[in-house]
């Protein structure tokens, strides 16, 4: 899994997906929901003319979030 050299500690949805073992629409869901939270569990780096996200992901934070029950999730 490439990790970028500017944000060490996130990564692309496709590598994030891989280890996750779940679909891009739930993990968008989250976002879109508000359960994952920009700057925690991911970043948005679109330039400003762009329509569509750009997400990376926060590695550690979001298998931390993923591997806590449901039920114990802070919203």
């Amino acid at each position: 899994m490439a990790r970028s050299k500017s944000t060490p500690n996130f990564v692309k949805t496709e590598d994030l997906l891989e280890v996750l073992k779940c679909d891009r629409e739930y993990l968008i869901g989250l976002v879109k929901d508000g359960s994952l939270k920009i700057g925690i569990h991911y970043l948005d780096l679109r330039s400003k003319k762009s329509q569509r996200a750009m997400y990376r992901w926060h590695f550690d934070n979001c298998v931390k979030y993923f591997a806590t029950p449901p039920d114990e999730r802070v919203q």
